[in-house]
């Protein structure tokens, strides 16, 4: 799995609040986006969710990667559409 899709699963699930409902949107298994997210927080040695069997909540690593994963992405897609970022 590329690194833009994994940052692209860990923002709509923080933004989500819930792994099934960024599945849902994403169009993807929940399990790819647990896999996904655990493979991101092994990468960065730190635990970007608390969760529980009812619901998911960022931890402070989670809130501050949230924001540069984002930065991350929309620079990407600024790049890909040719646009200025």
């Amino acid at each position: 799995m590329d690194k833009f899709s994994a940052l692209g699963m860990f923002v709509a699930t923080a933004e989500q609040g819930s792994f099934s409902r960024a599945a849902e949107l994403l169009g993807k298994t929940p399990s790819a986006l647990t896999k996904a997210v655990g493979h991101l927080e092994r990468e960065l040695g730190a635990q970007l969710f608390e969760r529980s069997t009812r619901r998911i909540v960022l931890t402070e690593a989670g809130r501050l990667y949230l924001d540069t994963a984002r930065q991350v992405l929309q620079r990407w897609w600024h790049q890909r559409l040719g646009a200025p970022a």
